[in-house]
Parts: C-alpha cells; structure tokens; sequence
C-alpha cells in the first residue's frame, strides 16, 4: 500500500477561491502536505474550464465567489457523468447551519469554514483521501 506522502505526490488537487490570500495560503498547505500538483482558479467558471481539461482528483472551492459560486461549481459537477464522483470540500466564512445543510444536499464531501488551521485542511484531505478513485 501507498504511504500517504505518496498518495499526496500523487494526487491532483483543484483550488478554487475569488480571493488570491486563500488560494495561496491553500496551495501552501497542499504543497507542505506533499501535494505537487495544483490548479488554482479564482472562480468557479474558470474552475468549470479546468475540470472539463485536466484530470482532478480532489477539488477545494469557496462558497462565495463571483460568476459562478462553489455551491453551483458543486452542482454542476455532481450532475456530471465524467466529474460526479470526485470529491469536493466546501470552504466558506459562514457557519450558518442552512449553508452546511444546503452544501452537503448539494453533494459536497466535507465541510471547512474560515479561518482554518493547516491541521484543519489536512485532516479534511487525508478523510477525502478514501473517497479518491485509485
């Protein structure tokens, strides 16, 4: 079996957030975690583009963003027959109970609210790990 540091290498990750202090600090995190290989994008219509081009393996997005916003960027990629199965942590600063509920009946595959700790993000990562296709 893989060790994680090589299941890291391995994986292809997907940041999506309109804010570019957010991306950055993500893509630092991954990269401390041993992720090599990530596609930032400050929107959920730009991350649309990337999907439908790149082979992803996890996908990290904002709720709140211009254009089109994670829980669409979500929606869209649940109801895709090539995209439906990859799994998809939803950022967001709110805490709002309806937020949680309409993110995890949309088909998100955790939950993370800002601020977040880098213990925070590795945690949800490692639990999404299991859900990545081999």
């Amino acid at each position: 079996m893989d060790s994680l540091e090589e299941k890291f290498k391995a994986l292809q990750i997907l940041v999506v957030d309109d804010m570019d202090s957010i991306r950055n600090l993500v893509n630092s995190c991954l990269n401390e975690l041993g992720v090599k290989r990530t596609i930032l994008a400050p929107n959920g219509s730009v991350a649309w583009t990337q999907l439908q081009n790149t082979s992803i393996d996890i996908i990290i997005c904002d709720w709140d963003m211009p254009q089109l916003s994670g829980l669409e960027l979500l929606r869209l990629v649940r109801a895709s027959r090539q995209h439906c199965g990859i799994p998809f942590l939803m950022l967001t600063g709110s805490t709002e109970k309806e937020k949680v509920i309409d993110a995890i009946e949309a088909g998100a595959s955790d939950y993370l609210s800002k601020p977040f700790s880098p213990k925070d993000l590795e945690y949800r990562v490692i639990k999404l790990l299991s859900k990545v296709k081999a």
